[in-house]
């Protein structure tokens, strides 16, 4: 594959206005797991809503405007910086960085390692059970 074929591969086709929905949230007997993330796109930029799991789903983090969300549609790459407003940004900052396709959310995450969220396009009534 060419380097142009490769970079349009990890393209994202993100709506003028819409919201894409990646997640790989679950519910176990006692504990859930996983993460969420969903990218609302309006005339105003990007919002990035993220919850996470520690036993149980978290209170979700907003981030917003350009110097916390930023999406490279072209070259599928992605940016998020969230601020726990309970904690505080010195200790409460979550950063997700990598990539992003049509397919799947896969970043780094500076308080959780890595993150492989696949695309949610048809909603459940519950989430999925947790895999061993």
């Amino acid at each position: 594959m060419t380097g142009l074929a490769a970079s349009l591969a990890a393209a994202v086709s993100f709506p003028a206005d819409g919201v894409l929905v990646y997640s790989s949230l679950c519910v176990g007997e006692e504990d859930a797991g996983g993460d969420k993330v969903v990218l609302i796109r309006d005339p105003d930029g990007v919002t990035a809503v993220y919850w996470r799991t520690e036993g149980a789903i978290l209170a979700p983090l907003l981030a917003f405007g350009p110097a916390d969300v930023k999406v490279d549609e072209r070259k599928g790459r992605i940016s998020l910086r969230f601020v726990d407003p309970e904690i505080g940004p010195a200790a409460g900052t979550y950063v997700l960085d990598g990539t992003i396709t049509d397919d799947e959310l896969t970043v780094s995450s500076n308080v959780a390692g890595a993150l492989r969220m696949p695309r949610v396009r048809a909603f459940e009534a519950q989430l999925p059970k947790c895999r061993g």
